[in-house]
């Protein structure tokens, strides 16, 4: 279901009716452009379900898939149909004022051959938005989830007979202050990753090396020039700890790092929107056995609106990410990549995308590429049914002593979207 999950999912979203949020200052409005996912569609969007004070939004989203190299490898390749069913529901506040949003979705792959690599993920989540005034906000976000590795993650484990699964819980505090043209932003976080036992072709073996804690804390301060253009500088800081290290683990893998990035937000004219950021990034081991990773940040977005009808979207970013490989402790992952969205109808969506992506590991030689390609198209039957037909390319390269076999992915997917 990588194609769903990454590719279809966000289009669905993106045509699916958002909860009230609380009105911006007029100096960081970015609403002179309007993309083609992000047009309002009234003929075709959900109404939902009211009571009281809330409307309900519920889709059942049913998509049978062919993937040509479900396990991932060079050699012996093998194929199988997977279907996969997800229930989901949205709960959303229609308030003037603060708001409420509650969701919970789960997804079951069902491998019509393949009855090993059968899961079922499932996330719960709940946002709460307090309008303190009129442009100063303070929210607190908190999800439960099961979630499933994919075969073809940066992150999977080359010799696991079964998918690893793990539990994740996030929870978050934000605010928000507007005082005319500066505005403030902070975010506390906290994540926590716990694994399953795995089995391997030698036998079971324990990633409870792998169970950690994350803490994040972000600050922004923001100046609006203009309506249009406002400039800032971000900063960023995480600690990560994990349960499991010397004696019981060969490995420390606990590890602090920054972020400090100056940059602009805009949306000027009629033709471009987005964010731009560069700045320089730093993760720090406790352990000698690993270096330091640092190097240049970047975080961008830009959107190009062609015409009314077609929307080109850049993006790039560098983030340090936790490894799983028993050996590595992180990998420095730089992406970038184009998308283009063109409305041949009102209700026909088409859409390409190309990325490019690199991974360097910290703690063993091992350097990965990723360039990948997806076509889609999405057909909006009314509001309560759409259609999306998609295939992707995912090819992978790995060098260095460490390195993993190269593989490449076809998948090709077909949904039905049911919702009220």
């Amino acid at each position: 279901m990588r194609f769903f999950r990454y590719f279809v999912l966000p289009i669905a979203c993106a045509l699916a009716p958002a909860a009230a949020m609380a009105q911006s200052a007029s100096y960081f409005d970015r609403n002179n452009n309007t993309s083609v996912l992000g047009r309002a569609r009234p003929d075709y969007q959900a109404l939902g379900i009211n009571e009281g004070g809330f409307f309900i939004f519920p889709t059942l989203t049913i998509t049978p898939e062919f993937d040509d190299n479900i396990f991932a490898t060079s050699n012996n390749r093998t194929s199988d149909l997977i279907t996969a069913i997800s229930p989901a529901v949205q709960i959303a506040s229609d308030w003037s004022r603060n708001a409420v949003n509650l969701s919970a979705q789960a997804t079951s792959d069902i491998y019509a051959i393949h009855g090993s690599e059968d899961t079922t993920d499932y996330t719960l989540a709940g946002t709460g938005r307090l309008d303190i005034a009129t442009a100063s906000s303070l929210s607190a976000t908190a999800s439960y989830a099961r979630n499933t590795i994919s075969r073809t993650s940066e992150n999977s484990p080359t010799n696991a007979s079964q998918p690893v699964q793990f539990d994740n819980i996030n929870a978050s505090l934000n605010g928000t202050q507007t005082l005319n043209r500066l505005r403030f932003t902070e975010s506390l976080g906290f994540s926590r990753n716990e694994y399953t036992n795995e089995v391997t072709p030698s036998g079971p073996i324990s990633l409870a090396y792998l169970n950690s804690d994350i803490d994040t804390g972000n600050a922004r301060a923001e100046y609006a020039l203009n309506p249009e253009i406002s400039v800032y500088v971000n900063g960023q800081y995480n600690n990560r700890s994990y349960d499991v290290g010397p004696p019981e683990y060969t490995l420390n893998r606990n590890s602090s790092g920054y972020e400090i990035t100056t940059g602009a937000s805009f949306d000027i004219t009629r033709l471009i929107r987005g964010q731009v950021a560069v700045g320089y990034l730093q993760q720090d081991y406790q352990s000698s056995a690993f270096h330091t990773v640092s190097g240049p940040a970047i975080n961008a977005n830009v959107e190009y609106f062609l015409s009314g009808l077609t929307t080109i979207t850049v993006h790039a970013q560098r983030a340090v990410i936790d490894a799983v490989d028993p050996q590595a402790v992180s990998f420095l992952q730089t992406s970038g990549g184009l998308t283009v969205d063109h409305e041949l109808l009102r209700n026909v969506i088409l859409s390409a995308r190309v990325s490019y992506e690199t991974d360097d590991f910290t703690g063993v030689q091992r350097n990965d590429t990723r360039p990948s390609f997806s076509l889609e198209g999405t057909y909006l039957l009314n509001r309560y049914a759409n259609i999306h037909l998609g295939y992707s390319f995912l090819d992978l390269a790995s060098t260095g002593s460490s390195r993993v076999n190269d593989y490449n992915v076809n998948v090709i997917s077909l949904s039905l979207v049911l919702q009220l």
